[in-house]
């Protein structure tokens, strides 16, 4: 599990708008992957909850989700986090207006990768990785 940073080192409605949007869901799942509380550093962890902060809340706000699978997971020195949920989808090509397009920057600082299109059978993936340090 990802230790939360101390309150002077977060701003404290991060915690609480994820754990907010997530109790809007019916069915919620988190899964975590190989060494992530040793694995992940404090120079990575804000990022981390702003990728999953942001894919959290187009899930509540645009998605009409009940379902949502979130995996943070880190494999062969890359973070990985995904968000799948069972909503209305996306576009092949989604318009990456200023949400998206600060997940995508967030990954590129770092040089990693983003992605977000439809999930199947239905809804949408984000797929957020980047390598650490």
């Amino acid at each position: 599990m990802i230790s939360s940073p101390s309150d002077s080192e977060r701003p404290s409605r991060t915690l609480t708008f994820t754990i907010w949007s997530i109790r809007y869901l019916k069915r919620r799942e988190l899964r975590l992957d190989g060494p992530v509380d040793s694995a992940v550093g404090l120079d990575v962890r804000p990022d981390l909850l702003a990728v999953l902060r942001e894919a959290l809340s187009n899930v509540v706000r645009h998605a009409r989700a009940s379902d949502a699978q979130i995996t943070v997971g880190v494999l062969g020195g890359v973070l990985r986090l995904t968000v799948r949920d069972n909503g209305t989808g996306v576009p092949e090509a989604p318009d990456e207006r200023s949400g998206l397009a600060n997940m995508r920057r967030r990954a590129e600082d770092r040089g990693g990768a983003f992605a977000v299109g439809p999930a199947q059978p239905q809804g949408t993936l984000v797929d957020w990785s980047v390598p650490l340090r």
